[in-house]
């Protein structure tokens, strides 16, 4: 009974783990997840820390700013209230001694009592509840003044005795009696007000340091916990892409190679056509000019006729055998180098196309690899091939700069253009190749087109400094 028991709660247990961790979410977590999962609730971790830390720093700054105006408002009613004694203390010397000179503090006292009055205002300003009792201060400064200044009258116009006469009647006493009681509730609230201040700062600058380093410490295992998992995945992610780099480079040389084949193959196609074939059409051209002749001996008008109409349309031969040729390979190409023969066979598309053409040529004698020049050269011809067949334009600007290192050949037509959005994945042959030749090189190539708005085709290659001096372009 006991093993069934346990293996009861065995089924038990499993079936919990499984509840709370289904199958399929244990096989999402890859250990990259999980790194990233830890670093997530790092990351939330310090946030929430730093955001605590933000508010405390907002409340004790307050707290702080409080107290601050409580040391303030202190200091400007002990300012009024001294001011106040200077003036009774002067009044009452000149009232004893009719000495001038003991009125120099009263002058002075009544002459700052406005600057003193506005300070004392501004400062108990932030304390809403102590408004009225600031109004009541102030009209006992004003009454106390108007007291000491009523008791001076009556000394210049009446005398010594009926001056201490008024001032035995007690009036000035019960005024700054008034007013220190009134001053001195004022400031208890204010200073009751600043000791909670206080004591919320001492209270919360405790919490703030316990928050901080337990935050700290969980944030810190977590980020640590994270890390190596990442660097772990990272590790593994780094050796497929060295696999993957492998391979790319591998297949980066089967394809510059079956390039430079094709390209070889196209040469030698070319010289085929132009010396074997040219020269033989060359010979029955002569051959038939010969039979012309005799011909000619024998009066044959109607034979001459047809046998010139003959040597006509091997000249033509001839001549479109040279531009297959000249198509395949262009001559200007090895002689003149890119640039002259990117802008003759622009000039020769455009004449046979009918449409306007404009060429900036600002490198004539830029200096390119023989690779370079012919997968660039490719690439224009296919530029232009695809307007022909594609783009129904009216005007072709072409354009071959060099500058900081880099030549930038530029196609741009004013057809009908098309969306290039997903051009990555559409199944175009030409775009495909042209963008294959770029990449070989290591250059990079754009295109910029919309609806009606024509089709630009740019490609920077990067000038390889090691070669760039040698082989002329």
């Amino acid at each position: 009974m006991e093993r069934e028991y346990e293996v009861d709660a065995t089924k038990d247990s499993k079936q919990k783990r499984s509840r709370l961790f289904p199958e399929p979410v244990a096989a999402r977590l890859t250990p990259k997840r999980r790194a990233f999962i830890l670093l997530v609730l790092g990351m939330c971790a310090l946030a929430a820390v730093t955001a605590f830390r933000l508010q405390d720093y907002y409340q004790l700054t307050r707290s702080r700013r409080a107290v601050t105006r409580a040391d303030f408002a202190f200091r400007a009613t002990e300012a009024l209230r001294g001011a106040l004694l200077d003036a009774e203390t002067g009044q009452r010397g000149y009232l004893v001694t009719g000495l001038p000179k003991y009125l120099v503090p009263y002058d002075l006292a009544v002459a700052r009592m406005p600057e003193i009055l506005s300070n004392f205002r501004a400062n108990l300003e932030p304390y809403t509840k102590e408004r009225p009792h600031v109004r009541r201060v102030e009209e006992l400064v004003s009454d106390k003044l108007r007291e000491l200044s009523g008791v001076l009258m009556v000394f210049r116009e009446q005398g010594p005795a009926a001056a201490f006469e008024v001032v035995r009647g007690g009036k000035g006493q019960v005024l700054m009696d008034q007013l220190r009681s009134e001053s001195d509730n004022m400031l208890t609230r204010v200073f009751a007000t600043a000791a909670r201040h206080t004591s919320e700062i001492e209270t919360r600058s405790r919490l703030g340091v316990l928050v901080t380093l337990i935050g700290t410490a969980v944030a810190f295992f977590v980020l640590l916990s994270g890390t190596l998992q990442l660097n772990e995945a990272f590790s593994r992610d780094a050796e497929r892409l060295s696999q993957i780099a492998r391979s790319e480079e591998e297949f980066r040389l089967l394809a510059n190679r079956l390039q430079s084949v094709r390209e070889e193959e196209r040469a030698s196609l070319a010289r085929e056509i132009h010396d074997a074939l040219g020269g033989a059409l060359t010979g029955i051209k002569l051959d038939m000019s010969a039979t012309i002749s005799r011909l000619r001996l024998g009066e044959q008008d109607a034979a001459i006729t047809r046998l010139q109409e003959s040597s006509a349309a091997v000249d033509e031969t001839i001549r479109s055998l040279r531009r297959i040729a000249s198509e395949l390979r262009p001559p200007l190409i090895d002689h003149l180098g890119l640039a002259a023969a990117a802008g003759a066979f622009a000039r020769e598309f455009a004449q046979r196309l009918g449409v306007s053409l404009s060429v900036d040529i600002q490198a004539p004698d830029l200096l390119l690899p023989p690779d370079a020049r012919i997968a660039l050269f490719r690439i224009v011809q296919e530029s232009f091939t695809n307007i022909a067949r594609h783009a129904n334009a009216s005007a072709i600007a072409l354009s071959l700069i060099h500058r900081d290192g880099e030549v930038t050949i530029e196609i741009k037509d004013d057809g009908q253009g098309f969306s290039t959005e997903g051009i990555e994945n559409r199944r175009s042959f030409g775009l495909l190749g042209m963008r294959e030749r770029a990449r070989l090189l290591g250059a990079s190539m754009s295109i910029d087109s919309a609806p009606g708005q024509g089709t630009t085709v740019r490609v920077c290659y990067p000038l390889p400094v090691a070669s760039a001096g040698e082989v002329h372009g």
